[in-house]
């Protein structure tokens, strides 16, 4: 027997959960309303050649199914384009929900109890979709996506990491001179400061270390009693 949990990604089997919730959410609402409340729901007419129709359970849940595969087109969207597509989503799909909103409250041929039930489902379906959709969806995208969809030179390696191709330093006759200014209160700056530069010198560069001098009276005197100590 094939295993789906081993062959789905665990994003896609939490976005068909989310449609087949969504799905379940507007029949139920439906049901609801037509044993529960004992309504006749109709789609409402637009003009004068459409006339209200009888809406099913089939057609709910037709229109469920296009919602949510339209969501999640929007999402891969979104994941692409967006810095933050997790917030972006959201955003989008209430801005989406509620600009949509007027359909069911459109049209003609519809009591107020009947347009209530369709703006009922219609929510019902958003009130599923957005959050669980959110989270399948990334906080951050990262850098490597960007670069990938830049077309640059990042080559995958074992473990998922990426390997940018960077262009070979340019040789000169001469050694490059480099000026390190930093700030050290402590002293573990210093001695950062201090490896880096015998690194450098070592690979032929010629480093002046220049630390800043310390301004506050308090760090002032603190480091004379610790230099008086040592």
């Amino acid at each position: 027997m094939l295993d789906h949990s081993t062959t789905l990604p665990h994003r896609a089997r939490t976005r068909l959960a989310g449609a087949a919730g969504a799905i379940t959410a507007a029949v139920a609402v439906w049901l609801v309303a037509r044993y529960g409340a004992d309504m006749h729901l109709r789609t409402p007419g637009f003009g004068s050649s459409q006339r209200p129709a009888s809406l099913g359970p089939g057609f709910v849940a037709v229109v469920a199914v296009a919602a949510s595969l339209l969501a999640w087109a929007a999402l891969a969207l979104v994941e692409r384009a967006a810095r933050r597509p997790r917030r972006a989503w959201i955003i989008t799909g209430i801005a989406v929900m509620a600009v949509s909103l007027p359909a069911p409250l459109s049209g003609h041929g519809l009591t107020g109890t009947g347009r209530l039930a369709l703006v009922c489902m219609h929510l019902a379906v958003g009130a599923v979709l957005i959050p669980v959709f959110a989270l399948t969806a990334p906080r951050w995208r990262s850098a490597d996506d960007d670069l990938a969809r830049a077309g640059g030179d990042a080559r995958s390696q074992p473990g998922g990491s990426q390997q940018i191709a960077l262009p070979p330093p340019e040789v000169t006759g001469e050694s490059p001179s480099n000026a390190m200014t930093y700030y050290s209160a402590a002293g573990n700056v210093h001695r950062l400061a201090r490896a880096v530069a015998e690194g450098a010198t070592h690979a032929g560069a010629q480093v002046r270390l220049r630390r800043v001098a310390e301004l506050a009276p308090a760090l002032q005197a603190w480091m004379r009693r610790r230099a008086a100590r040592s």
